[in-house]
């Protein structure tokens, strides 16, 4: 269970390393002991989503040890079981590829807009944290939340028709991940058919080379429009992380 995750995280006298193990050990036990291959995705389903909900509750600034335990996790050496492959959904896979972690972040996202603005941005800084620290590529998130806050609106409508839910977990990307989200800038990383598309204010740009992903164009459009809230008064609730993520942006 989720409190599980948290009552190991919030215990000072353990280690992350040690947490990691603790919660870990379930699913790999499954496979390297029994070699049960059914067992071992149960196992590791429950991992996942227990962390998962557990990062939705924890406020994004005290999530250190917990991103600490999901290196851990991804650090543990491949579980082996004499004649078997390590498999998920019938597929090979590897330890270090945190297997069925990456959908089941998919499914987490609307998760947690569902429930509460908090669990919102709390889990894309997760995501924002998992990705600056190469545990974990989620910078597609990244683009969503950016294009849904300051894309479909035009800059001048960004304050009245953008939420604070949104234009925080936009903040808490810059806050957390400015650094991978300037390489992937300087890299012009895309994404394949219309995943990253821009937003409806953008559509114009739909189908010039470099806006499916990561572009200097489009990074600046992200940052004179996070500029222009600078001063709203409206904002109060979301300025905070706002001007944080206003300093991030200025520095790379």
């Amino acid at each position: 269970m989720a409190d599980k995750v948290l009552s190991l995280v919030g215990d000072k006298a353990i280690s992350a390393q040690e947490a990691a193990q603790k919660l870990a050990d379930p699913s790999r036990t499954a496979f390297v002991r029994d070699g049960d291959l059914s067992r071992f995705e149960e196992e590791l389903y429950a991992l996942w989503n227990n962390i998962l909900s557990a990062a939705e509750k924890t406020p994004h600034d005290q999530q250190d040890k917990l991103v600490d335990v999901m290196r851990a996790i991804k650090g543990m050496p491949e579980p082996v079981h004499e004649g078997k492959k390590l498999k998920v959904w019938g597929g090979e896979t590897r330890w270090d590829e945190l297997p069925m972690f990456g959908p089941l972040t998919r499914e987490q996202l609307d998760v947690a807009r569902s429930r509460s603005e908090k669990a919102f941005v709390n889990i894309n800084a997760f995501f924002a944290r998992l990705t600056a620290a190469d545990i974990q590529d989620s910078l597609l998130f990244a683009i969503w939340v950016f294009r849904e806050a300051l894309e479909d609106p035009t800059e001048d409508e960004i304050a009245q028709k953008s939420s604070p839910e949104l234009l925080k977990a936009s903040s808490v990307w810059f806050i957390y991940a400015a650094e991978s989200l300037a390489k992937a800038r300087d890299e012009a990383e895309q994404f394949d058919g219309k995943l990253a598309r821009p937003g409806d204010s953008l559509s114009a740009y739909r189908d010039v080379p470099g806006w499916r992903g990561f572009c200097p164009d489009r990074w600046s459009v992200w940052k004179a429009r996070f500029s222009s809230l600078e001063k709203m008064e409206s904002l109060a609730d979301a300025k905070l992380l706002i001007d944080q993520a206003l300093d991030k942006l200025n520095k790379v």
